[in-house]
């Protein structure tokens, strides 16, 4: 690997020595990266330009450094005056000189490593922090939100948000909001939990609300809790005489954004626990608010709107990937919109202040768990009977699209750039069967469902997508690209992305075509972001031995 390196930073010295017999780029204003998305509305852009599509090829490695720990890395890194912070396996945290790479601090929040084989679904890995008025807030796997000290490291409060007598885990980054609420969802839908969203303040670590997404125990209710309002209407929608025993699922453990304008929070929620609809809840139901996105009054928690994205969800179509707000220009009218395209292969847009859809378009393909939308009935997605499946299975279309890789929209080129993924995959439902070992879902993903025939698909497999959601089509989509990694997007007019063979690459934003790669010699898997210090742009990413699920060669890296 010596050698690997060397020729990598010899790389990095050939193209410093080229770049210098070109005119010097113009000097540009100190850029942090302060937010899980950089901004608010989450779109991972970054308006600088000066590295672009004409001069990529002078882009060259700064510095980098080496993380020990195993494990899968989702970081999205944060950048703070000139310190690059980052979270690794086991909810560890790293903070380093954002020019030099000189490594500051390193804090260990000591999570119990059994909870590895017990409570955590498919990773020990962790998505990032919060930054809010000199401190660093980062859940943990275990269930709490440590906020540390961002110039020491040293640990400021430190509280329980989920209860540890259950399943539960923290692998997603916590938002925080303009007046200082913190807010963190879960892990657990596969461990017979209940999902909810928590609000802590920022200073004390205090717990202000909770909402729950699923209903418990109707003689339970109500709770003490802001969802106490609409938890009868969504019991409504379970049937059977003892289905809040097994949890219900609908964990956010990912997806969430807040809105300056309409003070609003929007997450998404995970699927149904058990999977299989005809187990989980028997007689019917839409089991709200699984499979859904939910909006809340930021400061209160208050029950703003819902839109179930899969009704009866028997597939695992979390909505748990990533939301994005922008400012669209739709038929001449100007719509603030939140957007999202997650597993089940459908493209998103919905009013932010109303929840009004305003389009759900398939970008895979084909689908055939659903046969259409009703526009009259806010594009209510029309679900296939068949399937609703019990122990005869059903071959769903299409199969895990896109997960929790960040996405990014460019305001410039008016796309949505996302990781993509197209396939089928058999469901049969089977009371207590398990996946991956420990996952208690009811179905057995190994048999063939009965009395049909695997579909035939055309143009499988993964891809770097672009979307135009005003005109609601494909705008481009390239196979060099990843179906399993985040994107950056800058007004250099590029995208960024880890891509196979263990490279970092670039594209052009808006035709495409990929115009640079280097190698990692890792997995480069999270999103990459970008930032400016002193006038020189940089750009930042995280490779390791992992692809996410499985252990793969390579090395634990932070490359910038």
């Amino acid at each position: 690997m010596r050698r690997l390196i060397s020729g990598l930073l010899a790389t990095a010295s050939l193209l410093a020595s080229t770049s210098s017999m070109t005119a010097a780029p113009e000097r540009i204003p100190d850029l942090e990266w302060s937010a899980h998305g950089r901004t608010a509305d989450e779109q991972r852009y970054v308006p600088l330009a000066q590295i672009n599509a004409d001069n990529i090829s002078q882009l060259g490695l700064a510095w980098y450094a080496d993380i020990p720990d195993k494990g899968g890395y989702q970081s999205t890194p944060l950048v703070v005056d000139g310190v690059l912070y980052m979270t690794g396996p086991w909810s560890k945290v790293f903070a380093f000189d954002a020019v030099t790479g000189k490594q500051l601090w390193k804090f260990d929040p000591q999570v119990p490593r059994e909870l590895a084989a017990t409570a955590i679904c498919c990773n020990i890995s962790n998505r990032g922090a919060a930054y809010w008025k000199g401190k660093l807030i980062i859940g943990t796997i275990d269930g709490r939100l440590v906020a540390l000290d961002a110039n020491s490291g040293s640990k400021v409060w430190d509280v329980q948000v989920t209860d540890r007598n259950l399943p539960y885990s923290i692998t997603g980054a916590p938002r925080i909001s303009k007046n200082g609420i913190v807010y963190i969802g879960q892990g657990g839908g596969e461990f017979y939990t209940r999902g909810f969203l928590a609000a802590h303040d920022a200073e004390t670590g205090r717990k202000l609300w909770r909402f729950w997404t699923v209903p418990g125990d109707p003689s339970k209710m109500p709770e003490g809790d802001v969802s106490d309002d609409v938890m009868p209407m969504a019991a409504g929608t379970w049937k059977g005489s003892e289905w809040w025993k097994q949890g219900g699922g609908g964990t956010v453990w990912d997806g969430i954004v807040y809105d300056e304008v309409t003070d609003t929070v929007i997450f998404g929620t995970g699927n149904g626990l058990p999977w299989p609809h005809s187990i989980r809840s028997p007689g019917g139901g839409d089991n709200l608010f699984i499979a859904s996105i939910v909006a809340l009054d930021w400061t209160t928690g208050k029950y703003k709107w819902h839109y179930q994205t899969v009704p009866k969800d028997s597939f695992d179509f979390d909505n748990t990937s990533p939301l994005t707000i922008a400012d669209l220009d739709i038929g001449g009218q100007k719509k603030r919109v939140v957007m999202q395209a997650p597993k089940n292969g459908v493209f998103y847009v919905i009013e932010v202040a109303t929840g009004k859809v305003v389009s759900a378009d398939t970008y895979v393909p084909q689908i055939n768990w659903a046969l259409g939308f009703d526009k009259e009935k806010n594009w209510a997605p029309i679900m296939n009977p068949a399937a609703i499946y019990g122990t005869e299975g059903f071959y769903v279309i299409p199969s895990q699209s896109h997960v929790w890789h960040p996405q990014s929209f460019n305001p410039g080129t008016g796309l949505f750039y996302f990781p993509m993924r197209f396939g089928v995959s058999s469901f049969v439902a089977e009371k207590g069967a398990t996946i991956l070992g420990n996952q208690l879902v009811d179905v057995n993903m190994g048999k063939q469902p009965q009395g049909q025939t695997r579909p035939v698909l055309e143009d499988t497999g993964a891809a770097l997508m672009a979307w135009d959601p005003v005109n609601r089509k494909v705008a481009w989509k390239n196979r060099e690209g990843n179906g399993s990694a985040g994107t950056l997007t800058t007004a250099g007019n590029l995208v960024f992305q880890g891509t196979a063979g263990q490279t970092f690459s670039a594209f052009r934003a808006d035709t495409g075509e990929k115009i640079w790669s280097v190698p990692t010699y890792g997995n480069v898997v999270p999103g990459p972001i970008s930032y400016s210090i002193g006038g020189v742009q940089y750009v930042a990413a995280i490779s390791s031995a992992s692809t996410g699920f499985a252990a793969a060669n390579g090395v634990n890296r932070l490359l910038v």
